[in-house]
């Protein structure tokens, strides 16, 4: 769900749709980058692992510039949403029944019953 958020915040700033420009700001990692160091405080101290050490990965990569990207918000957003769909295509890939009778996250699709 945050993830949507995010995308629905960021995407249409990025392409101009919206007077502020929220994409921008992961530009300024002087800026971005203590809001993200927070959250991963906060990660820590409610024992959210998986996400505090996806804010960590995160950071890390940014400042060895592990992508071509120096936006903050494209090592934020982009290994999420490949990790993400990895999971989904796994976990589809390994069911029983054929992908005619079920959706992407594994809920059985309406059909015409015989």
């Amino acid at each position: 769900m945050a993830l949507l958020i995010a995308a629905l915040v960021l995407y249409p700033s990025a392409l101009g749709l919206s007077p502020f420009d929220s994409y921008s700001i992961g530009y300024l990692p002087n800026h971005l980058g203590p809001a993200v160091f927070i959250l991963f405080l906060c990660a820590l101290w409610l024992n959210y692992w998986v996400a505090a050490a996806g804010l960590a990965a995160a950071l890390f990569a940014f400042y060895f510039s592990a992508l071509e990207s120096n936006n903050l918000w494209d090592y934020l957003m982009d290994p999420v949403i490949v990790f993400y769909s990895i999971f989904i295509l796994v976990k589809t890939s390994g069911t029983k029944n054929s992908a005619k009778s079920t959706g992407p996250l594994g809920d059985p699709l309406l059909t015409k019953q015989k």
